[in-house]
């Protein structure tokens, strides 16, 4: 009797597990269906415009055959109203009325869809979303399904023979990234969550349904810019009826000779952009008084740049060749070399090709600037990296300046264009080759640096063991070009047996080495994140007799930015510290080298957290390598988008400094026999060939008594592309949400110099105006009715910096870092757009931060020489 009972008890369990079909066999089952979404900014009060699509949806089993069944979905009255009163109507979707299409279920999975809808794919998708929400299982389960989102894992959650709940992830029609940057700090940060409540009848077949899923796109680097979208999907049962087959002579092998099946996956869809409008001239017109040379540096000229990429995208070479030659854009060429590099088409490069040749000297500030603009682009073009390619290596390029500009540009372009499509490993691979083999053939310092930076912008983990390589055993310059290549690299990706050549080259072993790649060598152990027994052993040159006091000086000053930075390193510093009491004493910690490294931050503000990173590296009391980093960061996650060096060799012969450091031959190993200066820049990690101020003593004189440096002078003019990103994210009613996010800064780099050897002293000054502008459009496409979240932000962060020296006696250097006053400006506006293209504002919001000025602390020493020269 027992075990009957548990017999019965087993296959009562089992029926109510498996349920039988949402829709009973020969019926027919009427149902309320409506859909809400809502788009939202990210404001404090959440503006957000909304609307309602609703109708009545009929589903019919016109035929079944063991455990397939075909389903007939049809919409009628369906409607677009909004959800509150904006103001923009209804509308009528007559064309979906009486339209049926059909779903192949088998085993109560969707297999096939039919519709006979073929030239509006939002339609498509539409009915795709509706037949999804008929995928059901009926038991606790954790699976990968297909529907209209693509392959998603759902988890079922069965709460009673009545309810469940299905719980949506990882669909991979949630993100379909077309363009973006890859580092995280300047992408779109998105979050997606989904589920599905079910509400069955005794006997299994479906009540109710009501489906929610939330998507919310954030400008990483801010939590004021974005949107996020809501969409309420529900159906309520409304009756039922037997279904006469008899007006249904429907079969799946019928159907499919007459409409071709497909899965359930949405299909793409894309926001064409209008072909309708201005000529390319017309749409330049208003903007030109305002892309002169003499406005770069402010949030205008970024805007306006971001407003004409789009169009400079499109245009055709007969266009964009005719705006080089017109005479009335003689003082906008820089921008418009600008645009096109970051545009990156065909077309435009086929223009500069065409107006600029190789071969003219005169070609050569612009042809530089485009290849440069070229490689920070976002989007790269593997024609004209191969074009390019090819002129390198054909000898195309008489000027061996333009040529190493081009090498270093297709060097990054192809890099991008490895990472974006992991398939187009040809071209990679040749140029990789290319840059070895050159390097090899090398015969001197000069050109062995050239095409280790060419490796520095491709940043191939295969070519570390062979800069490692070169870091130990080559002369001092390319040893320096060979850590600057490697410090470039994702501290991640070395190895812990890379550790010890770097090692090597901190501590000497061997052989000495130039200062500068012993800190360099340095950053990276430190990155590396060092146990207590390695830091331990770091911090032993600390009391160590004979080691330069710059090195000792360059070393605490990079342990407080650390510890200031990272709480847990900070923890390990002082646990290492405590047990060596021979390193923790104020002599150790009091060295006097004038090596300075800091880090500032510059911009607390509500578009972004941006830091100033400084090293001052001094020889005899001469800089030796300066380099200043901007930063921009969110959380954990950072990226460099401007980095500035400056580099001399052999001034203090000519200044007469001497320095109290006894160890003079380890801090200047370099090859330069002539004295030198130069600058080197980075943007967005593509290197740049470096610009070399003076070689020999002859010159140095010459600019020092002509007073040539003494007015400002432009370093560095661009307006850089910083973000560049556009998605498509699938709805599960079938829309699609159009994401595009786009930003400029636009930069002017400019100084003066005031030398005068008589007093024996200088003064520099450098200027840094840059004008930011954000700009981001989020889009629900539907068939009849467009809805957009449109955010925008503008700022000016400008830094001064005033570096007064005197070296009449003692050395006395004074550095003043100041933080121009700014204002940051925020704008969303929600809208709706019509079939016709009608745009109805329905709500506009600005806001305002403004960001004081301010001089940044250095440190107290620079306070005390402050006091003693500006007194």
């Amino acid at each position: 009797m027992i075990a009957w009972l548990r017999c019965i008890s087993v296959v009562t369990l089992c029926a109510g597990i498996t349920g039988g079909h949402l829709i009973p066999f020969d019926t027919e089952q009427v149902f309320d269906l409506k859909n809400v979404v809502e788009l939202r900014d990210f404001s404090e009060d959440a503006h957000k415009i909304s609307y309602v699509t609703s109708g009545q949806l009929t589903v019919r089993s016109v035929w079944n055959l063991n455990e397939k069944q075909l389903l007939s979905f049809e919409l009628s009255s369906l409607s677009l109203k909004p959800s509150k009163n904006n103001n923009f109507g209804s509308k009528e979707f007559s064309s979906l009325e009486e339209k049926p299409f059909y779903v192949l279920f088998i085993a109560n999975i969707p297999r096939t869809f039919y519709s006979d809808i073929t030239s509006n794919i939002s339609q498509r998708n539409l009915q795709k979303g509706i037949a999804s929400l008929f995928y059901l299982s009926y038991r606790d389960d954790t699976t990968v399904e297909e529907d209209v989102l693509g392959n998603c894992t759902a988890v079922y959650k069965r709460f009673s023979s009545k309810k469940i709940k299905k719980t949506k992830s990882n669909c991979n029609k949630w993100s379909h990234v077309l363009h973006r940057r890859l580092e995280k700090v300047l992408d779109v940060a998105k979050e997606s969550y989904h589920e599905i409540d079910y509400g069955l009848s005794e006997e299994g077949g479906l009540e109710t349904v009501s489906s929610f899923e939330r998507h919310t796109f954030r400008v990483a680097m801010t939590e004021h810019l974005g949107s996020w979208v809501d969409a309420l999907t529900t159906i309520r049962h409304m009756k039922s009826h037997k279904l006469d087959k008899g007006l249904y002579d429907i079969t799946p092998d019928k159907l499919a000779s007459e409409i071709k099946g497909s899965n359930l996956v949405a299909e793409s869809e894309r926001n064409s952009p209008s072909q309708k409008g201005p000529s390319l001239k017309e749409f330049l017109n208003p903007f030109r008084k305002k892309l002169i040379n003499q406005e770069l540096g402010n949030k205008d000229d970024s805007g306006i740049f971001i407003e004409l990429l789009p169009a400079f995208r499109r245009a055709s070479k007969k266009q964009l060749k005719q705006l080089f030659i017109s005479s009335e854009n003689k003082d906008i060429i820089n921008t418009l070399l600008d645009l096109l590099g970051a545009a990156q088409s065909e077309a435009g490069y086929d223009a500069v090709m065409s107006v600029y040749d190789f071969e003219n000297g005169e070609n050569f500030d612009r042809l530089e600037k485009y290849l440069q603009c070229l490689a920070i682009g976002t989007r790269p073009n593997k024609y004209i990296i191969e074009s390019l390619f090819q002129k390198v290596i054909g000898g195309e390029i008489p000027d061996e300046r333009l040529k190493e500009t081009a090498l270093l540009s297709v060097c990054s372009m192809v890099r991008q264009l490895k990472q974006f499509f992991p398939e187009e490993d040809q071209v990679y691979v040749e140029v990789k080759t290319h840059v070895l083999n050159s390097l090899d053939n090398c015969r001197d310092s000069r050109c062995k640096s050239t095409y280790i930076r060419c490796l520095q912008n491709l940043l191939d983990s295969s070519t570390i063991s062979k800069l490692l390589s070169i870091a130990l055993t080559d002369t001092p310059n390319p040893s320096v070009a060979a850590m600057k290549a490697l410090r470039a690299f994702d501290i991640n990706i070395f190895l812990e047996r890379n550790r010890k050549d770097f090692e090597k080259i901190f501590y000497q072993h061997g052989r000495k080495f130039d200062s500068s790649a012993r800190t360099l060598s340095l950053d990276i152990l430190l990155d590396m994140g060092p146990s207590e027994e390695q830091l331990g052993e770091l911090l032993e040159i600390l009391p160590r007799k004979g080691e330069s006091s710059e090195i000792k000086t360059y070393f605490l000053q990079k342990l407080k930015i650390l510890s200031d930075r990272c709480p847990k390193f900070s923890n390990k510093l002082r646990r290492v510290l405590s047990g060596r009491k021979h390193i923790f004493n104020y002599d150790v910690f009091a060295p006097n080298g004038l090596t300075t490294v800091l880090e500032r931050m510059f911009s607390t503000s509500a578009l972004f957290n941006g830091s100033l990173i400084s090293t001052q590296e001094v020889h005899r009391g001469i800089l030796k390598r300066g380099l200043v980093e901007m930063e921009i960061s969110s959380g954990n996650e950072a990226a460099r988008i401007f980095s500035l060096a400056l580099y001399t060799c052999g001034l203090w012969s000519i200044i007469g400094s001497d320095s109290e450091d006894g160890n003079l031959n380890e801090d200047d190993l370099s090859d330069e026999t002539a004295v030198t200066a130069g600058m080197e820049i980075t943007v967005l990690g593509s290197r740049m060939r470096p610009l070399v101020f003076f070689t020999g003593n002859a010159e140095l004189m010459s600019h020092a008594w002509s007073g040539t440096a003494s007015e400002p002078t432009s370093a560095y003019q661009s307006t850089l592309l910083i973000h560049d990103h556009e998605a498509y994210v699938v709805l599960h009613n079938g829309f699609s949400i159009h994401l595009e996010l786009s930003s400029a800064n636009s930069v002017d780099l400019f100084g003066n110099v005031e030398l005068s050897l008589w007093n024996r002293n200088a003064r520099t000054k450098i200027h840094k105006n840059s004008g930011w502008t954000v700009s981001g459009t989020t889009s629900i496409l539907n068939p009849f009715k467009k809805f957009k979240h449109t955010f925008s932000a503008t700022t000016s962060p400008n830094i001064a910096l005033v570096a007064d020296v005197d070296f009449y006696s003692t050395l006395k250097l004074c550095i003043q870092l100041d933080r121009v006053e700014d204002n940051v400006k925020v704008s969303s506006n929600l809208s709706s757009i019509s079939a016709d293209n009608k745009e109805l504002i329905e709500n506009s919001t600005n806001s305002e931060w403004k960001s004081p000025g301010f001089t940044m602390a250095l440190n107290q020493k620079n306070n005390e020489m402050c006091n003693i020269l500006l007194e």
